[in-house]
């Protein structure tokens, strides 16, 4: 079996579709979403609805907490994160499924026992795992691998007999921002692929322009 991992798409349906795209033409039989499909970006009603027709598994986030009012959601913040404004947005039906999300799932696909979630595997909301991190702790686990997102960092590392792997972030990724990333992950050989898609950072401005904070664009521009 074929799974493709998402992460992060913060309300940025074109890079969404893109990484959706390249998944499905990749084979994959199962698309999983890590959580954060808000924030930042002002699509949230269209990243949901993309994220329904491509039937994909998803996962609540810390910004679909802060939408739901399950986490704190600091003013200050919110300047650059727009979750007040994309509750404003959102439709009831979409309130409805994001608030049957929970933050981590197992399974066991191949006789490999697997985990995802959108933070770590001790704070499956908030927790980041970096490229840098330590991750010996992950080799005390009894999984066979852990995808996780949150820090728009794509990784993949093996610490015993776990790999670990980030998904990165489908719409803003924090490394090269023109470098859209996603997973694919082979359940029957245990092999993980980080996949980056190239898009035009200058189509997406000219999108959504002054709906965008600093933060965001210079997230974009780099390189």
């Amino acid at each position: 079996m074929k799974i493709g991992v998402i992460s992060d798409a913060h309300g940025n349906v074109c890079g969404l579709r893109k990484c959706i795209d390249s998944l499905q033409d990749a084979g994959v039989d199962e698309i999983l979403h890590l959580g954060d499909s808000v924030g930042y970006f002002p699509d949230a009603n269209e990243v949901l609805q993309e994220l329904e027709s491509a039937r994909a598994v998803c996962l609540m986030g810390n910004h679909e907490a802060m939408l739901l009012g399950l986490l704190e959601l600091e003013e200050t913040k919110d300047k650059d994160y727009r979750i007040a404004e994309s509750r404003a947005r959102i439709s009831g039906r979409s309130l409805n499924r994001i608030s049957g999300w929970v933050p981590f799932c197992e399974r066991t696909v191949d006789g490999r026992r697997l985990l995802f979630v959108h933070g770590s595997p001790w704070d499956p909301l908030n927790g980041y795992i970096y490229p840098d991190s330590d991750l010996r702790m992950f080799g005390n686990l009894e999984f066979d691998s852990v995808f996780m997102g949150h820090t728009h960092l794509p990784f993949k590392s093996q610490v015993c007999n776990v790999l670990v792997a980030n998904a990165g972030s489908c719409a803003l990724p924090r490394d090269h921002g023109s470098l859209l990333s996603s997973l694919i992950y082979d359940t029957e050989r245990s092999v993980c692929e980080i996949v980056r898609i190239r898009y035009d950072v200058e189509e997406i401005v000219e999108r959504y322009g002054a709906k965008i904070s600093k933060i965001v664009l210079d997230c974009l521009m780099r390189k």
